[in-house]
């Protein structure tokens, strides 16, 4: 595959720093919050987390999963004000976005055979992408999600090519922790259990013991 144009990198680098920068600066100067469930509903689970007493939203905030409100959790720990928790809650997001951009390179570096510039190419455009980017200016589960995703897929590539305990305790973490965030990936846990099986059991020498430990992790994690 022919190399891309340095200044093509060149441009998606500046226009990512100019994004993160427009991103920080919007976290300071953005009014707070929205009254929408979504957020005040995370918000207010964090604060919970951490010890503090709030009113609860009628039937709504027992929906959302307790995984993206150990996020906003930390938020809590910073400051006694929700304004604080969220804008603090808004940077761990950039920086979720920054390590989904990280797990992207090396899934396409490690196991896809592109050249060090593609993937970082690659990797920067989505990160700046409009979807993913400007997610993290809510205190949403979707940048977390998105790392997760990431991650869990590059684990599997991972494991795919050398099941070692080590990976197989983080595949299984990860993916017992996937509909903690966000019920909607619970169809991703037998799936992600179902590559660990397949995986541990074809690849000679089969990894009986790397699969029970990684196994035993997922049901940790998930209950």
């Amino acid at each position: 595959m022919k190399e891309p144009p340095r200044w093509t990198l060149g441009y998606v680098v500046a226009l990512s720093t100019i994004t993160s920068i427009v991103l920080a600066v919007s976290v300071f100067f953005i009014h707070g919050p929205s009254t929408r469930p979504d957020e005040l509903s995370y918000l207010l689970n964090g604060r919970v987390l951490t010890g503090h007493e709030e009113t609860p939203l009628p039937d709504v905030r027992a929906f959302y999963q307790v995984g993206y409100s150990i996020v906003t959790a930390v938020g809590a720990l910073f400051g006694a004000s929700i304004e604080v928790q969220f804008r603090v809650s808004l940077f761990l997001n950039m920086f979720f976005v920054l390590l989904t951009g990280l797990a992207l390179y090396a899934l396409m570096k490690r196991h896809f055979s592109i050249s060090a510039r593609w993937a970082a190419l690659v990797a920067t455009t989505i990160s700046v992408a409009p979807s993913v980017a400007a997610f993290s200016l809510f205190a949403y589960a979707e940048s977390l999600s998105r790392l997760l995703i990431a991650v869990v897929v590059l684990l599997i590539f991972e494991i795919g090519k050398n099941p070692t305990i080590p990976k197989m305790i983080a595949t299984g973490a990860v993916a017992g922790f996937l509909p903690i965030v966000h019920g909607r990936f619970v169809l991703l846990l037998p799936l992600t259990i179902f590559a660990m099986i397949s995986i541990a059991l074809v690849t000679p020498p089969r990894r009986y013991k790397a699969l029970a430990v990684g196994l035993a992790t997922c049901v940790v994690v998930y209950l």
